[in-house]
């Protein structure tokens, strides 16, 4: 595998009310979309893996999606760039972010 552009990871302690919760995935992705993958985790297990990317109608475009997760449990996002140039700057103005309005 190719060096991974920044490995972000984020652990995610959702405390809303015990009741399932979610989080709102927002991608706008650069010029090389298939180079774009994430998984959201807990401990070993996976619960969330990103979709192929491969399409040419995702260059420069968005993607959003919301995850559902259980709350009060303690999540790992993980996002990367196969290529290891990342999804800013030099062949796009990408960028993600996650939002829980809980």
């Amino acid at each position: 595998m190719k060096q991974i552009l920044t490995p972000i990871l984020f652990l995610l302690g959702l405390t809303c009310a015990a009741q399932p919760t979610y989080l709102d995935l927002f991608i706008q992705f650069d010029q090389y979309p298939n180079e774009t993958s994430w998984l959201v985790t807990q401990g070993t297990d996976t619960v969330y893996t990103s979709p192929s990317y491969d399409f040419q109608s995702y260059v420069n475009s968005t993607v959003e999606q919301t995850l559902f997760l259980e709350s009060g449990v303690d999540y790992t996002f993980t996002i990367t760039d196969t290529f290891g140039d990342g999804i800013c700057c030099g062949f796009g103005a990408g960028y993600f972010t996650l939002e829980n309005d809980c």
